[in-house]
């Protein structure tokens, strides 16, 4: 997707999309409104979601659904590389706070909706390491998943807790040095 600077004739701009799969496909033009960039499906609407984040992810929901979207640049921020760079220093996504590395399948997008964290959890608002914590879930509690988004820093999940709908990444790094795994499906 490409945001252009050059105001239309409605006050928005024009964007271009390329391989994006719909409602994204449709985007037309942009704004930015409260501090969210705005996508539209034309001049001055209907927006298809409003977004925000800083200048490497931005993020938020379908104006239609409860679906999240993520946009970002091609080498991701400077959490997902040095997560990358974590990742093949070590060779290894260490399972929680073990010695062990985990296994492939591990690794995987869940095959079911139920997953266990294995380490204590943060939930945030957006599936940005930047984004407000809005709780935190404890080691060893099942969470139902509603979808998996697969931005260049590893799975973040998204599901409800209680009245709030929040996100968790399945990849993080302990002491800002080692990868770990946050979550596994459950048993």
């Amino acid at each position: 997707m490409e945001l252009t600077q050059t105001p239309n004739t409605a006050g928005s701009y024009a964007a271009t999309t390329r391989h994006c799969v719909a409602p994204l496909s449709e985007t037309a033009n942009w704004t930015i409104e409260a501090g969210q960039i705005r996508l539209l499906a034309g001049e001055d609407g209907p927006v298809i979601t409003a977004l925000g984040g800083n200048q490497f992810r931005i993020s938020g929901d379908l104006a239609d659904s409860t679906r999240s979207v993520i946009l970002e640049r091609a080498n991701g921020d400077a959490k997902s590389q040095a997560i990358r760079t974590a990742i093949a220093t070590y060779r290894c996504i260490y399972r929680g706070f073990s010695s062990d590395c985990a296994a492939p399948d591990e690794l995987a997008k869940p095959e079911t909706p139920a997953v266990r964290t294995i380490v204590n959890l943060n939930v945030r608002a957006q599936p940005r390491f930047d984004a407000p914590v809005i709780g935190v879930v404890p080691r060893d509690t099942e969470i139902t998943v509603e979808e998996c988004l697969v931005p260049t820093d590893g799975f973040w999940c998204e599901a409800r807790f209680g009245a709030s709908t929040g996100l968790f990444t399945r990849t993080a790094l302990r002491e800002d040095t080692c990868p770990i795994l946050t979550f596994v499906e459950a048993d």
